[in-house]
Parts: C-alpha cells; structure tokens; sequence
C-alpha cells in the first residue's frame, strides 16, 4: 500500500510540480554572471541542475514527514495541526528565522533535525558562494548608506552558514537522510501504529 501511495504522491504531486515551478522562478530572477549583485540566482546548468534537486528533494522530505504524521494520528484534523506545528517547529529552530551562533549551544542539535536548515544552506551556498555580494545596508528612512562589496563566502558566513564542501555534502546527506528516515517511519507506523482491526 505504501509504496504506490508514495510514488503517485512523491513524483506527480512533489517533483514534477517543483521541477516546473523552479524552472519559472530560476530563470526569471537570473541576473546572470559572476558579477556583483543586489539579489538574482547564477546562470550555468551545473546551479541550476542543483536547484531543483534540492527543491524537489526538499518537497519529497516535506512530503514524507506529513505522511508520517498522518500515519501515527488517528484522526485528520490531529494530523494536521501537529503537522502545522512541527513545520513552525522546525523552521524556526532550524536557523531559517534565527542565527544558529545566536542560539544557545544547548539548542543546535536543533538544526540537524530540520530539513529547512539544510536545503536552505544548501540553496544559499549553491547561489552564492563564489560570488560578490554588494551589501547595501539602509538607514531608519529607507535609504542606502554606502556599498560594500565582499565575497559571498563572508556573506554567508555572516548569515551563520558554513559555505565548505564537507559542509555541502553534510547537508544534502542529511536532507536525504531525513527524507528516507520520514520514508521508514510511515512504514513502521502503519505496520505497527494503524494496523487494520479484523
């Protein structure tokens, strides 16, 4: 029953939609070039292929952890609710909304159980690193102070991501992880959780 309720979930419903939608969105906002930039994604097959693999795996891990949630609740609307509230969970504790090094040392164990975390590392540094970045800050009225150009490896190491291969593998290790872990569990928890009473 799993297997073919994932795939017809997993593949028309998840990649295919965020292989489309990346498609749009990377191209529109593409200022292109190695070259200083005030916002825009990199031109080049190689970030752009890396894109949507992250986006479409970052949808299937979504996927997967709703589908597990739904299979350990009994009833729809607990499943979406506690749902709801891991999502809130694991993004603000997942260094989307907060700074890692902001965060006490007792709640970075956090970030490795969010998926946003690591695709968001991971689409910050495809897109960035390598780069120069012009930091224009703005004043209390809305207007631009000074520009300073500085490499995207500092930009990003100023957001708290760590922009280094062996980082890079960490995190699309983990999201993959995370998203076959969520896989596993849904399994166990309708062979174990939901059995079907005879």
């Amino acid at each position: 029953y799993l297997l073919p309720k994932l795939l017809l979930d997993f593949i028309p419903l998840r990649v295919v939609p965020a292989l489309i939608l990346g498609s749009i969105i990377y191209h529109k906002i593409d200022l292109g070039g190695d070259v200083t930039f005030g916002m825009g994604l990199r031109s080049g097959l190689t970030h752009f292929t890396w894109f949507l693999t992250i986006f479409s795996l970052f949808n299937v891990c979504a996927s997967g952890m709703c589908i597990t949630i739904s299979a350990i609740c009994p009833t729809f609307g607990l499943a979406a609710l506690v749902s709801t509230l891991y999502l809130l969970f694991l993004m603000v504790f997942g260094g989307v909304y907060i700074r890692m090094d902001s965060m006490p040392e007792s709640l970075h164990w956090m970030r490795y159980m969010s998926f946003f975390s690591s695709a968001f590392e991971l689409l910050m540094v495809n897109e960035i690193n390598g780069r120069t970045v012009l930091f224009n800050p703005v004043d209390a009225n809305g207007n631009h102070m000074y520009s300073v150009p500085q490499t995207g490896t500092v930009f990003l190491r100023n957001m708290g991501l760590v922009p280094t291969a062996a980082q890079w593998k960490m995190d699309a290790l983990l999201l993959l992880g995370l998203t076959v872990m969520y896989v596993v569990l849904a399994g166990l928890c309708l062979h174990f959780v939901n059995r079907e009473r005879r």
